[in-house]
C-alpha cells in the first residue's frame, strides 16, 4: 500500500470514529461532526441514497429524523449529513486589499499582467493548436458574468434549451424545462443558490476564476492589456452555489456536482474547478467527487490560503484534503517562482503548484482585476487539463493527471505530490510522447 492510500485509510477511519462518537455505532449511517455544529442549518439534513441521489429532508429533531426517514429506509440510505451553511466560501473576494479592478477598455495596472501564463509556457500549447477546443470546464463558484466580452464567446450552451419550442418561443427563456433535466432555462448553467437560471456574479470571484481557465483570445503571444485564458478554446459552464451575503450551502454544492455528472456526456465536461473550501463536515461531498471520476472528470481544488500543512488532520480544509484519484489539489506560487507564503501545502494532500500571486483576469461584466490566492492557482491547472485533453481527446483522467505530474518544473521546496509547479509545455510533451529536452 502506498503512502497516499494508507493516509486515506487513516482519514476514513478517523471520520468514522468521529461519527461514532456523535451517535451509537449502530446509527453510523448518520454522520455529523461536533466541530461543525455552528454551521448546521437546523432542521435540514442531506440524505445520500444507495443509487447516488441526494435529497434534503426537514425534521424538527434528530429523533424525528431517525423515526421518519432513517429507520423506514435504512437499507436504501448510504449516509445522512446535516445540511450546512458556510461550509464553503470562495477563498478570495473582490473587495480584498490585494484587488485592483479596472474597466476592460481603460485599465491600468502591472506592466506584465499575464506573467502566470508565461510561467507555465501556455503559448507552446496555443502554437500547437491545443487550446482546449471541444472540452468543457465547469466552474462551481460564485457565478460567472456571462455578458463579459471575454467570457461570452466561451460559454457552453445546453442543446436541450436552444432554439424555439412548438409555440415559436425561445427555449432559453420560455420558462419551461424543455430538456426535462429538472432545471428551467438552464441554457448557460444554473444558479443553485437562488434556484434561477441567471448567473449574476456580484462577488466577482467566479468570473475571475473562469477567465484564468478559459478567457477568450486568439493571440499566441503574451498580451499586456487583456487577460488570456490558459485554454482559450475551451467552453465554460457556470454553476453558482454561493449566495452573495451568506456563503454557500452544502446541498447547493452537492447539487451543482450532480448537475455536472448528469450533463457531462451531453456537454463533454472533463474538468471541474472548485476554488473554495471549509472544514471536514461532510462525507457526501467526497462521494460526489468520486462519482465525477466515474464519468472521467477531473476535480481541481484550491489548496487554501492559511499557509498550513494540510496533511495534519487538525489543519485540514476540504475539499482540498480529500484523497480521490480524480482530484488535483493546487497550491500557489509567487511571481518569483517559489511557494507562496499564503498557500497551504502537503506532501500527501496537495498535488501540484501553479501561479497564484497578483493574477490578472476578468471580473464582473466588463472589468479586469488582480487577485492573489490558491483560487487563482487552481484554474491554471483546470485550463491546462482542458488543453491537454484537446490534444488527446481519448485520454482518461489518470493520463491527464500523470502528464501534469510528470511535466512539472521540479522544485523540492514545493511540498506536494509532484514536488514542482505546472509547466503546460512539458506536460503536453509527456502526454504525446514527444521530446521534453527543449522545454525551459
Amino acid at each position: 500500500m502506498d503512502v497516499r492510500s494508507l493516509y486515506r485509510v487513516i482519514l476514513i477511519t478517523s471520520l468514522l470514529l468521529l461519527a461514532a462518537c456523535d451517535k451509537d455505532a449502530g446509527d453510523s449511517v448518520f454522520q455529523k461532526s461536533a466541530s461543525c455544529e455552528e454551521q448546521e442549518i437546523k432542521g435540514e439534513y442531506l440524505v445520500e441514497w444507495i443509487d447516488g441521489t441526494v435529497t434534503v429532508v426537514k425534521h424538527d429533531s434528530e429523533a424525528e429524523l431517525f423515526k421518519e426517514t432513517i429507520e423506514p429506509h435504512r437499507e436504501k440510505i448510504r449516509v445522512v449529513n446535516p445540511n450546512l451553511r458556510m461550509i464553503v466560501q470562495p477563498y478570495e473576494t473582490m473587495n480584498s486589499s490585494n484587488t485592483q479592478v479596472n474597466n476592460l477598455n481603460g485599465n491600468t495596472g502591472p506592466t506584465f499582467r499575464n506573467w502566470g501564463r508565461q510561467a507555465i509556457n501556455a503559448a507552446y500549447a496555443w502554437e500547437q493548436g491545443y487550446t482546449g477546443q471541444g472540452i468543457t470546464v465547469a466552474v462551481i463558484d460564485s457565478g460567472v458574468a456571462i455578458d463579459h466580452p471575454l467570457i461570452a464567446p466561451r460559454l457552453i450552451a445546453n442543446p436541450g434549451e436552444k432554439g424555439t419550442d412548438s409555440f415559436g418561443q425561445d427555449k432559453s427563456s420560455n420558462g419551461i424545462d424543455d430538456d426535462g433535466n429538472g432545471y428551467i432555462d438552464d441554457i448557460h448553467g444554473y444558479n443553485f443558490a437562488a434556484r434561477i437560471p441567471n448567473n449574476i456574479d456580484n462577488n466577482g470571484h467566479g468570473t475571475h476564476v473562469a477567465g484564468i481557465a478559459a478567457a477568450d483570445h486568439d493571440d499566441i503571444a503574451y498580451s499586456t492589456s487583456l487577460p488570456q485564458g490558459v485554454a482559450p478554446g475551451a467552453s465554460i459552464l457556470p454553476l453558482d452555489f454561493i449566495e452573495e451575503t451568506s456563503g454557500g450551502t452544502l446541498d447547493a454544492a452537492v447539487e451543482a456536482m450532480e448537475y455536472v455528472r448528469n450533463m457531462s456526456e451531453l456537454m463533454n465536461i472533463r474538468v471541474v474547478n472548485a476554488s473554495w473550501g471549509g472544514p471536514a463536515c461532510s462525507s457526501i461531498l467526497e462521494n460526489k467527487i468520486a462519482e465525477l471520476g466515474a464519468r472521467n472528470i477531473l476535480f481541481v481544488a484550491a489548496a487554501g490560503n492559511s499557509g498550513n500543512n494540510i496533511d495534519i488532520p487538525s489543519l485540514q480544509e476540504f475539499p482540498a484534503a480529500y484523497i480521490q484519484p480524480n482530484q488535483i489539489t493546487v497550491g500557489s506560487t509567487t511571481f518569483f517562482g517559489g511557494m507562496a507564503s499564503h498557500s497551504n501545502f502537503g506532501a500527501i494532500t496537495v498535488d501540484i503548484f501553479a501561479p497564484g500571486e497578483d493574477i490578472f483576469s476578468t471580473v464582473f461584466s466588463n472589468g479586469v482585476g488582480n487577485l492573489t490566492g490558491t483560487s487563482m492557482a487552481a484554474p491554471f491547472v483546470a485550463g491546462a487539463a482542458a488543453a491537454l485533453w484537446s490534444a488527446k481527446p481519448t485520454a482518461d483522467y489518470q493520463e491527464i493527471k500523470q502528464a501534469l505530474y510528470n511535466g512539472v518544473d521540479s522544485d523540492s521546496q514545493m511540498i506536494s505530490q509532484a514536488r514542482g509547479s505546472l509547466n503546460l509545455q512539458r506536460s503536453l510533451q509527456v502526454l504525446l510522447g514527444t521530446s521534453i529536452n527543449s522545454a525551459p
